[in-house]
């Protein structure tokens, strides 16, 4: 009896080994893989989700194109990629005519590189009053270093002078200033001179336009 029960005992010791076997080799390994996989397919839900939320911007962006190239177009006519220098003649013929005024001469100078103003130079401060107890620096003391020059930062704009003298009535010569300045061409005036004789007059523009040279263009001509 005593060696029936050792041999049921070894039996069940056995088995509690064969599963616990079973569990490490066989169960938790494709437990472990499982998680794995839902895991990964988490991270693809994410991305995927991440993807249709690009492609239905995509789909905005493609139903507003028509739009966009119209306004485009429009930004091109205000600042071209060439100086279109004829075609700025046929739009200030047009609003000559329109504002009743007769253009005598337009004149375009050299075309000059827009680049951005250069920061200020830090302000030295003023000696201090010797006579209110301030220490006075001694003579052997080293000036403050000068800032180094900040190099310029090339952009892809041009700006052309342009000169424009017209004639006629005052308010004519008023509403082609306007006309001028809100034109289909970006215009900047940079001074103006009005010579008044009687009713009429004559104005002297000077203004700027603007380009904005084309890239690619460039690094072909290169």
């Amino acid at each position: 009896m005593t060696r029936t029960k050792a041999w049921i005992a070894a039996i069940a010791l056995v088995a509690v080994v064969i599963v616990l076997l079973g569990w490490f080799t066989g169960i938790q390994p494709k437990l472990a893989e499982a998680r794995k996989a839902d895991n990964e397919r988490a991270s693809v839900a994410t991305i995927n989700d991440a993807h249709e939320q690009t492609v239905l911007e995509l789909r905005k962006l493609d139903d507003r194109l028509p739009e966009l190239e119209k306004e485009l177009a429009a930004l091109r006519v205000a600042l071209p990629t060439d100086p279109a220098v004829s075609t700025l003649l046929g739009q200030l013929n047009e609003l000559a005519l329109d504002n009743s005024v007769g253009i005598e001469s337009i004149t375009a100078g050299t075309p000059l590189e827009l680049t951005p103003a250069a920061p200020a130079p830090g302000e030295v401060p003023a000696p201090a009053d010797a006579s209110a107890g301030a220490p006075v620096p001694d003579e052997t003391t080293e000036a403050p270093a000068e800032a180094a020059p900040v190099a310029p930062v090339r952009t892809d704009i041009v700006s052309i002078p342009v000169t424009v003298i017209v004639s006629g009535e005052t308010d004519a010569l008023a509403a082609f200033l306007r006309s001028v300045q809100y034109g289909p061409r970006l215009f900047l005036v940079t001074d103006l001179v009005v010579d008044i004789e009687g009713s009429g007059g004559k104005s002297t523009i000077d203004g700027l336009i603007y380009v904005q040279l084309d890239p690619k263009a460039e690094a072909s001509a290169e």
